[in-house]
């Protein structure tokens, strides 16, 4: 019974018209942003004049749709039932309830609050477009209609004001001007202008008035009609009627008639009069509005101005207790794009000068012209990425056009990684990720874990955590396990009943932004980064580390900063006293997916074979770039990958990046730079670097800082080229200083430092943490990663590492 209760729920929302052309992954995904509402028969679900605060989609019961006709009298407009849906304009355009909505039998219902829906329409893209197909099939029915019928309106219309006297004919237009009137504006205004009887033959047109909540409103079909008609509204009447609404309290209400008949100096008057109330009363989009009405004209140009420059000082905080700025002085954003303009064209002359240098400067003894001017070339890349005056991967090819024009290096060695084995791997294991995200495979192992395990937050949170590490194995992209996991926390937060920004939805946020992204070096499929300085290890190293070693060497770091960041976020949220499973929720989306598909087990088969060969690899002998290869094309053949989605996974930047990264190895060798610096800093070498402990807190800090200035794979692969000859020099293998690097790098000690952290954050919408519940758990997992490596030194040294 409760088996087919769930199908009928999936079935119900499956056909409901504004997501009849959502996917089963779309459909499942949404099923977890509603929320089961149930209504006993008479009891009102949204009321007319209310609030828009979500749409409904009924699930099972019946509803009747009633407005309040003239004299207070309900009008029955419609009768609903299950898939059927209401509430959704009022969303859209953001204005009030236009009817009432009661059950008419006993009812259940989902709802989507505003909030949500308006996260799904900027976020969730497949949702975006089955709503617009929807409302766009719903207007084209209702424009046939409304054709049909505009033309017995207008007769009907032009019979009432036939009827009316004069007077009451020009009233129309005045009254039109706003779409509802205090009952006590209308009568003093009225009395004032000696219009009472006019005013009462208005009010007495059946259909075209209706009195709510001590106001006189406009019908709207009826106010449109009028307007149409073109005739000019009294001017002295709504210059009355501005007076009376200010006295009323509405001085935003007096200001838009007075400027809508062209009373300027009224207005500007009535700026300076009421300023403080004003400024307690009106946006900077009202101000706006007013500014775009009175074009140029003085003093309601100034006055207005005024008035929005202490709203804009109100708003932001900034020059509180000085003059107001001039009108048309540069604002904040203006003198903010010519700082950035600045700092970029500043970027832009330091790197020029530090990559000239490398040609004037004296030759240091035992390095060549054309290795000071890669030296140089590298370190100018510094200021354009700090001062982000170009993207990541047009910097470095500018890198490879520096250093290549010239004849500084042959193009084949500055173009030689887009060959080699890293960077192919890289290609093939983008398209696999894409695969992957497509399936829904993930998503829906989380929901079985919801539905079978213990209801309680460390074992669901346990689970979590574990996907995010059996994830990182397999798929190399950190934005696509983000892309995977954000939906999967979301979903859990909301089985859990957690609220937005609540201790315990910023405990699976941050867990989830830990464990699917900055567990990465713990395998060398875990990052392209790490793929890359793999790549750069001397022959020898790079044949001993295999994928296995790689873990076990990188296992204990990591196994210390997980275990103390998993205590501190319970320590610090709690979330383990407040967690529940709403199993009715997850088993509405399970069945919303469906059976397995082929998609799914296509990424499943392939996904996993994929890491049990790179486990395996001393065994069979193959690259591990062909197997990701092999991959990649059982996933074409299957039909889980295609063209399409291929185009759609972006990486494009990330191959050039990457391509040009993983030459430099090969420009250090050909141009003697690593021999070089191998010799120069062994002969300067402080006593404390030749300590394991030491070597490894040196380097530990050093990559901990660069990660402030330059992106975490330019500055691992630079300390990692040069400190690979100083760790063999002193025994220890080239491996350490490159996880060392990679690790303490890959840090999050403030936000901006790390990509996936605003990735992360947004790709939830801000509802999962803020950034001041992230802070302190982000500072201490990156403060606990120095801690972890130099814990590790003692197990480094009985593997023989060090």
């Amino acid at each position: 019974m409760a088996h087919q209760t769930r199908s009928d729920s999936a079935t119900a929302l499956a056909r409901t018209p504004l997501f009849a052309q959502l996917g089963r992954l779309d459909l499942a995904r949404l099923a977890g942003e509603l929320e089961e509402l149930r209504f006993e028969s008479g009891q009102a679900v949204v009321r007319e004049g209310d609030a828009p605060d979500g749409f409904y989609v009924i699930k099972d019961g019946r509803v009747v749709v009633v407005t309040s006709g003239d004299h207070g009298v309900e009008e029955r407009l419609n009768t609903l039932g299950p898939g059927e849906t209401f509430g959704e304009i009022a969303l859209l355009t953001g204005e009030s309830r236009t009817a009432t909505v009661v059950a008419e039998t006993d009812l259940t219902v989902w709802r989507l609050s505003r909030a949500r829906f308006e996260t799904l329409l900027g976020h969730e893209r497949g949702i975006a477009r089955s709503v617009e197909r929807a409302l766009s099939r719903r207007l084209a029915a209702t424009t046939h209609e409304t054709g049909a019928f505009r033309t017995l309106a207008h007769a009907l219309v032009r019979s009432r004001l036939d009827a009316l006297s004069p007077a009451a004919r020009r009233l129309i237009p005045a009254l039109a001007a706003r779409p509802s009137w205090p009952d006590g504006v209308l009568a003093r205004t009225a009395a004032r202008t000696a219009t009472e009887a006019p005013l009462g033959e208005l009010t007495a047109i059946a259909g075209s008035w209706r009195r709510r909540g001590g106001r006189l409103h406009l019908d709207r079909a009826f106010a449109s009609l009028v307007r149409e008609a073109g005739d000019p509204p009294d001017r002295e009447w709504l210059l009355v009627a501005a007076e009376e609404l200010a006295a009323d309290g509405d001085e935003v209400g007096a200001l838009d008639l007075e400027l809508a008949v062209g009373a300027h100096d009224r207005a500007a008057r009535r700026v300076a009069e009421a300023r403080t109330r004003l400024e307690r009363a009106v946006t900077v989009g009202d101000v706006d509005r007013w500014l775009g009405a009175v074009g140029a004209d003085e003093p309601a140009a100034a006055e207005l101005a005024a008035l929005r420059a202490r709203l804009t000082r109100a708003r932001t905080g900034i020059g509180r207790g000085g003059a107001p700025p001039a009108v048309g002085a540069p604002g904040r954003f203006t003198r903010l794009a010519a700082a950035v303009t600045t700092a970029r064209s500043l970027g832009a002359g330091i790197a020029f000068l530090v990559y000239a240098l490398g040609w004037l400067l004296p030759l240091p003894a035992g390095l060549g012209r054309p290795g000071l001017v890669a030296l140089g070339a590298i370190v100018a890349t510094v200021p354009l990425l700090v001062c982000d005056v170009l993207p990541d991967y047009v910097v470095m090819l500018l890198l490879a056009v520096a250093l290549v024009v010239p004849g500084v290096v042959p193009a084949a060695d500055m173009l030689g990684g887009f060959a080699a084995p890293a960077w192919i791997m890289i290609l093939a294991l983008l398209a696999v990720g894409t695969a992957v995200a497509r399936s829904g495979l993930m998503f829906r192992l989380v929901l079985l874990s919801l539905e079978r395990l213990p209801p309680s937050f460390v074992a669901q949170s346990l689970v979590l955590c574990g996907t995010g590490v059996v994830m990182t194995a397999g798929l190399t992209s950190g934005s696509t396990r983000i892309a995977l996991g954000v939906p999967i926390a979301r979903g859990m937060a909301d089985a859990m009943g957690f609220g937005r920004q609540s201790p315990g939805a910023a405990a699976i946020g941050l867990l989830t932004f830990f464990a699917f992204l900055q567990v990465g070096e713990l395998f060398l499929t875990g990052t392209f980064t790490g793929l890359v300085v793999h790549d750069l290890l001397p022959e020898a190293a790079r044949a001993s580390i295999t994928w296995w070693r790689w873990f076990f060497v990188a296992l204990t770091p990591f196994a210390i900063i997980q275990t103390l960041t998993y205590l501190t976020i319970l320590a610090i949220f709690r979330p383990h006293r407040s967690a529940r499973v709403n199993l009715d929720a997850v088993r509405l989306q399970r069945a919303l997916l469906g059976p397995l598909t082929k998609d799914e087990v296509g990424s499943a088969v392939v996904l996993v074979a994929l890491v049990i060969g790179f486990m395996t690899r001393e065994l069979r002998g193959i690259a591990p770039a062909w197997l990701a290869v092999g991959a990649f094309l059982a996933l074409f053949v299957v039909g889980t990958l295609d063209d399409t989605a291929l185009q759609s996974g972006g990486g494009l930047g990330l191959l050039v990046y990457s391509g040009v990264i993983l030459s430099l190895g090969a420009v250090f060798s050909t141009l003697h730079i690593d021999t070089w610096l191998t010799s120069v800093v062994q002969a300067e070498l402080p006593a404390i670097v030749r300590n394991p402990y030491g070597f490894v807190l040196v380097i530990a800090a050093i990559a901990f800082v660069l990660h402030f200035f330059v992106p975490w794979m330019t500055a691992s692969t630079v300390l990692a080229l040069v400190a690979m000859p100083v760790a063999q020099g002193l025994g220890f293998h080239p491996f350490i200083p490159v996880l060392v690097a990679l690790c303490a790098g890959d840090h999050t000690f403030v936000g901006y430092v790390n990509s996936g952290y605003p990735m992360t954050y947004f790709a939830s919408e801000g509802e999962l943490f803020s950034h001041a519940q992230a802070r302190w758990p982000l500072m201490l997992e990156s403060l606990y990663r120095i801690v972890g490596l130099l814990a590790s030194v003692p197990v480094w040294r009985l593997m023989g590492m060090m």
